[in-house]
């Protein structure tokens, strides 16, 4: 179309000779210079058109154009198709390098970065971030990520040349340069009109063709036309989105991170605010979607070129004057357009330039600070922002200053003064500020340009492995350690409490070593909070998390950075002189132990690896009492020891320095720290404050540790080394975080550990003889006034090495321990409890012997609630620990359990009777309401019910307990002979309480055994009775009230065999008496029971339910029985089993009367399966356990065809699976 246009005009021109018109033309090349000056100036059109938003700024460019070739192009890179662009050599061009020279949007190709004083427009996703900030206003909580960036889905990096690059003019100046445009380009045509028609200048003796001026002037206007169209595509090309400034309040920063590598170059540190000269307006480009018409592009193309052919025509052919003329006015627009972008980004307003390179890196930290600074200034009471001596620079710090009040389930108390307040604004900065530049969750869109890499932000990667680390370690210490009481097990929310101090200090731009400093600074106390979820209605609670993760990053990034910007004069090295070096470079020390006696003893004792402990060296602090890891001190020596001085005037410069950590192995209520023993570790200062916070996170947490679980003793080269899960599982932690070593993690923890050693009065000997390392027991003995052992120390819970010994079973260390002069056998516990004591209670028969054959132990020693050591032993089941005693002098019956002892007590009695009461009003009135429905039923007949236990009595009295029953109970001597009378006593109570809780059955008593200790107890015999039983005796449920420590084959068989029978029975077992699970209670096919109180609760002898078991239980305690030989009052898991076992055999008569069901139905009722079924069904869930208490599901309104329906109902979902 454009070759087109061109023909027409040339045919339409007056004929001239070729000759002629060359020569014309090389002889005024002069007038020729308007039309080929505005036909170039590619670079000025280019940056005109990248910064062009607006309609008004089309027109100035239209207006007298320059480049006009630039602006065809430029249309058609933006906005041409293929093969539009093919005519211009650019139709492999991709559009990111049209957007980053002609377009003033930026995208996800296309990013503007500072650069040495300027703004440039580069390819790739480089990072810069864009923040507003209102100080007024703020409430500094923890805002939901979603929201606050929900807006930013779209949005790419920030548009610096449009907002910071240029500095826009007065609103009245771009109105009148277009005015000013416009009267001269218009002047220029007026011009041409007066000279050609009215003056009718001569151009070489002639007046000029009829075309020339015509051709001017349609040219001219097509021209103007043409260009403003290709600005118009081009800056349409891309949406904008302005935003005004509604008061003074805000202020803008932008924020470049160092070190950024694009192609071949690499941009630094950059940081601006509007704060100076607040910004008026602030501007968002973003490239649109292209949908405008190739046939526009085309006319824009055309309608510019014909314009440009016919003014050059009619220039050629018009007076000279005109074409003067119309470069004067082009001349006149560049400098108009030029001054509209005249004004730019200095180059020293970058607020980082004084920074150097030290700031790389630490750019968010270096943002959190200029924020705050007026709050710094605030909460020290300045009454002014800037410094007293113009020639001074205030410089804000904010650092970590260790532990403050611990650990604590309280919600913390809000900051009162302006100092505590300032500092938590500043971390509430820096947190907001690592959230923003985080990498965000999947769900949330955040412009990319703004999530910095952790290789940008010097501290993220530490931040993040102490994050984990601080949040791992909550996690162990709740649950593998036992908390002190003071602890709410079921808070949701821990707060640590840590100190801080700002500060502000006016001195030079450069430090100088004998310049004074005027300084302010205050302490505060903030909160680092953790919390975990409570889910679903059982309230199961979640892991322990942080609520602000970058919460850490906030406090290790503005404790390093005022480390490293902080001017203080480190005194140099010998050989430095006065030079000044910088904090960063201080050398750092770390605080092993503040203990004079014996530094190192406890602290090697933890090393592990068979690694040797750091060097450490001792050293006097003159600091007045200073405990600050931020303080630098000055070292001299002495003779045989260093002293440390805290840095002041007075300190002599050509001395070495250095810095302190490892303050949080000193509490805040020790005396001041006078003397110390320090090493000096290989860490970084970044390292270094990392493990400062963890250790002192540590030290609070352990704080509230009462027991850390066993410690392992072993010797290694002739020392003990010590180790403990809890410490394993600490130090791997560590490790895995990132945090340093496992050497290091030992001398963040270690010190830590001992303090807690030293809290609960734990020595060395303790865990030596609790573990069970005799050798480690007789190194310590040997050594014991080096090592600062005491025999007979007890622990904060009043126990000894040696009851730690005997509870543990660990015989070779109790005959040791023996073996010293001045053992006291009978110390007691906090409870009572002698070593003796703890040994029969937790069945260890030879120790108990070792003790009183060996150390003449006094087995006669009650504990505070009256229980002597065979007492315990017997409640517990030891039977070999009471033979023990017995055979040792103490002869007592197998019966212990007496009013007032144990479980033994009115409360339980009374529960045991409230449960029997219910079961009775429970059975009247579903008798009741059978008849009030009319339910006449026929009974299937009497189960049949084998009892495993001691036999029966005979004598008269025992008699009268069976007169109600149809038929008195049949019995079988399983042992030897014919002979089924119980001397013992324990099985005419079972039978008592199972025809007592349901009479409607027929007994068989099996005796397996002589005495209910199990003595002579054989599995054979268990074995054939459970075969006789089910096979001969053909019972519907058979109770073995006892058990076996592991399986037994004989037993196993018989199980399998009854089972596998034609009509298999109900096995119900008893599950332990002293939290054990016996056997054959432990078998999956047997019903086990566990003994709880009368309202189904845990009375502390019945193992922890399985997650994979039903964990039936019923009533095992305050059971009363008369009969001669038995106490008023019994417990146990064999009284529950016997209770849920008539409970069954009661609901199995019952349901079979209510339900409708088939012979088929009711087999599979009285079946394992069944039976399980239906004690699921009249179960509830207490304490882990299913408590059998029909009462609380069917009470009183349910009536009986509602219970017939619901057992139909399972009945028939048997069938469908």
């Amino acid at each position: 179309m454009p070759i087109l246009v061109v023909l027409v005009a040339l045919v339409g021109l007056p004929t001239v000779k070729a000759a002629d018109w060359w020569d014309d033309f090389s002889n005024n090349l002069a007038t020729d210079l308007a039309p080929f000056l505005s036909l170039f100036g590619e670079q000025i059109t280019k940056q005109y058109l990248s910064e062009s938003i607006t309609y008004l700024d089309y027109f100035i460019f239209a207006t007298a154009p320059m480049g006009i070739l630039t602006a065809v192009v430029s249309a058609i890179r933006v906005c041409g198709s293929p093969s539009l662009r093919a005519l211009i050599g650019r139709a492999q061009e991709g559009g990111g390098s049209a957007e980053a020279e002609l377009c003033s949007s930026t995208s996800w190709d296309v990013c503007e970065l500072f650069n040495n004083g300027g703004i440039a427009r580069v390819f790739g996703r480089p990072k810069i971030l864009e923040v507003v900030y209102k100080r007024e206003g703020l409430t500094h909580e923890p805002k939901d990520m979603e929201t606050a960036t929900g807006s930013m889905k779209d949005m790419f990096a920030p548009n610096l040349s449009l907002n910071v690059s240029i500095k826009k003019p007065h609103q009245l100046v771009p109105p009148a340069i277009a005015v000013v445009g416009f009267v001269l380009q218009g002047g220029v045509i007026a011009f041409a009109v007066v000279v050609t028609y009215y003056l009718k200048w001569e151009k070489e003796g002639q007046l000029p063709g009829p075309y020339a001026g015509p051709s001017f002037i349609g040219g001219t206007s097509l021209l103007w036309l043409g260009i403003y169209l290709c600005a118009f595509v081009i800056g349409q090309s891309t949406e904008e989105r302005i935003f005004e400034r509604h008061g003074q309040h805000s202020t803008l920063y932008w924020l470049q991170p160092g070190g950024q590598v694009l192609g071949d170059q690499t941009f630094g540190s950059f940081a601006y605010n509007d704060n100076a000269d607040p910004l008026q307006q602030y501007t968002t480009s973003w490239k649109g979607e292209s949908n405008r018409s190739q046939l526009a592009v085309w006319g824009v193309v055309g309608i510019t070129l014909s314009g440009f052919i016919f003014q050059f025509v009619g220039l050629r052919g018009i007076h000279s004057a005109i074409s003067v003329a119309q470069l004067g006015a082009i001349l006149v627009m560049s400098a108009a357009r030029a001054a509209l972008r005249m004004q730019r980004l200095k180059a020293d307003s970058n607020c980082l330039a004084s920074c150097g390179q030290d700031v790389l890196g630490h750019e968010l930290d270096w943002l959190a600070l200029d924020m705050g600074k007026k709050d710094i200034d605030e909460g020290l009471g300045s009454s002014s922002s800037t410094p007293s001596n113009p020639k001074l620079t205030r410089r804000h710090y904010w650092r970590f200053s260790g532990s403050a009040d611990g650990v604590s389930f309280k919600k913390p108390p809000t900051p009162a003064d302006n100092g505590a307040r300032a500092a938590r604004n500043l971390w509430a900065y820096r947190t907001q500020l690592a959230r923003l530049t985080a990498s965000p969750p999947p769900h949330v869109k955040m412009s990319p340009a703004q999530n910095f890499e952790a290789e940008m932000v010097q501290v993220r990667r530490m931040a993040r492995g102490l994050a984990n680390a601080i949040e791992a370690v909550s996690n162990e210490v709740y649950f593998k350690a036992t908390l002190s009481d003071s602890t709410p097990h079921a808070a949701n929310n821990c707060h640590w409490s840590f100190k801080c101090n700002i500060r502000h200090k006016e001195s030079p731009l450069v430090p100088k070593v004998e310049t004074d400093y005027t300084a302010k600074s205050t302490d505060a106390i903030l909160y680092l909070t953790l919390h975990r979820e409570v889910h679903g209605i059982k309230e199961v609670r979640s892991l322990w998390k942080l609520d602000q993760k970058e919460a850490i990053e906030a406090i290790l990034g503005l404790w390093i950075w005022s480390l490293k910007s902080d001017t203080d004069r480190a005194v140099g090295f010998r050989a430095v002189g006065d030079q000044v070096i910088r904090s960063s470079g201080v050398p750092i020390s770390k605080i092993v132990s503040t203990d004079q006696d014996n530094p190192r003893q406890r602290l090697e004792q933890w090393w592990q690896d068979q690694a040797s402990p750091p060097y450490c060296y001792a050293a006097e602090l003159k600091g007045n009492g200073v405990r600050d890891p931020n303080a630098i001190w000055n070292v001299s020596i002495s003779p045989g020891i260093r002293v440390l001085r805290r840095f002041s005037d007075q300190c002599d410069h050509r001395n070495a320095c250095t810095r302190v950590f490892g303050w949080h192995n000193a509490r805040a209520e020790d005396p001041p720290i006078t003397s110390v023993w320090l090493t000096e570790p290989p860490s970084t200062l970044i390292e270094s404050c990392a493990q400062e916070i963890f250790g002192s996170f540590f030290r609070d947490i352990m704080d509230i540790v009462d027991d850390m679980g066993k410690v392992d003793v072993q010797v290694v080269q002739g020392k003990c080394r010590l180790s403990n899960r809890l410490v394993s599982d600490v130090l791997q932690t560590f490790a895995d975080s990132e945090l340093g070593s496992r050497h290091d993690g030992l001398l963040c923890i270690a010190p830590s550990i001992v303090a807690y050693q030293i809290r609960t009065k734990r020595t060395s000997l303790m865990d030596a003889a609790e573990s069970g390392s005799l050798e480690a027991v007789a190194l310590l003995l040997q050594d014991g006034h080096k090592s600062g052992t005491r025999l007979n120390a007890q622990n904060i819970k009043g126990q000894t090495a040696l009851s730690l010994a005997a509870a543990n079973g660990n015989e070779g260390v109790v005959r040791r321990l023996l073996e010293e002069d001045g053992v006291q056998m009978d110390l007691q516990d906090l409870g009572g409890r002698t070593a003796l004591w703890r040994a029969a209670a937790n069945g260890h028969s030879e120790v108990v012997r070792i003790l009183v054959n060996n150390g003449g132990a006094d087995f006669k020693q009650p504990d505070h609630d009256g229980r002597t050591p065979i007492i315990v032993a017997t409640d517990n089941w030891h039977d070999t620990v009471v033979r023990t005693l017995l055979v040792l002098g103490q002869r007592r019956g197998f019966r212990t359990f007496q009013r007032g002892v144990g479980l033994q007590n009115p409360e339980h009695e009374k529960k045991a009777n409230d449960f029997f009461d219910n079961y009775e009003n429970f059975g009247y009135s579903r008798e009741q309401s059978l008849m009030e429905e009319s339910r006449n039923a026929q009974r299937a007949g009497n189960l049949k019910v084998a009892l495993l236990s001691t036999g029966l009595a005979v004598n008269r009295a025992a008699g009268q307990w069976f007169d109600g029953l149809q038929a008195w109970p049949s019995s079988k001597n399983f042992i030897d002979g014919d002979n089924t009378d119980d001397s013992d006593g324990m099985g005419t109570d079972l039978a008592r309480l199972l025809i007592k809780t349901c009479p409607d059955i027929d007994l068989f008593i099996a005796k397996v055994t002589c005495d209910r200790m199990g003595q002579g107890l054989s599995a054979h015999i268990v074995a054939k009775a459970i075969s006789w039983c089910a096979a001969e005796y053909g019972a519907d449920i058979i109770i073995i009230p006892l058990g076996f420590d592991g399986p037994q084959p004989e037993i196993e068989t018989a199980i399998k065999h009854a089972l596998e029978g034609g009509r298999p029975p109900v096995l119900m077992a008893a599950v332990g008496h002293d939290r054990m699970r016996p056997y054959p209670a432990s078998h999956q096919h047997i019903i086990g029971i566990h003994a709880v109180d009368g309202e189904g609760r845990d009375i502390g002898i019945s193992p922890a339910p399985l997650e994979d078991d039903d964990n039936f239980s019923t009533l095992g305690s305050g059971i009363e029985v008369s009969w001669e030989y038995s106490t008023p009052v019994e417990h146990g898991s064999p009284y529950a089993t016997v209770v849920a076992a008539g409970i069954t055999t009661y609901l199995l008569d019952y349901v079979q009367q209510v339900a409708t069901l088939t012979e088929e139905d009711r087999r599979w009722l009285r079946s394992p399966d069944g039976v399980r079924e239906l004690l699921r069904l009249v179960s509830t869930k207490q304490h882990g356990y299913r408590f059998i208490a029909p009462w609380e599901v069917w009470g009183d309104d349910v009536k009986a065809e509602e219970i017939g329906n619901l057992v139909g109902a399972i009945v028939r979902r048997r069938k469908k699976a």
